[in-house]
């Protein structure tokens, strides 16, 4: 009697299917993070970031007013 394998092999298809949410994934998490990295070296060039009070304003006025309402058109 011949060993199985452990894990059956993947098919092209699931390969396939792997690679499409993977790039997904990736997309989705460049899409939220982006524009918080973006904002962050702004107010540090800026000199801006020195107090809390004032990322939560950048945010609300680059990120909100910005990114959402651009990408909802």
């Amino acid at each position: 009697m011949a060993a199985q394998p452990v894990l059956p092999s993947t098919t092209k298809s699931n390969e396939l299917l792997r690679f499409c949410f993977a790039s997904f994934s990736q997309g989705f998490a460049g899409f939220c993070t982006n524009p918080i990295d973006v904002i962050k070296t702004r107010m540090q060039v800026d000199g801006e970031l020195q107090t809390t009070r004032n990322v939560g304003e950048q945010m609300q006025n680059r990120y909100y007013k910005g990114l959402v309402r651009g990408s909802l058109r």
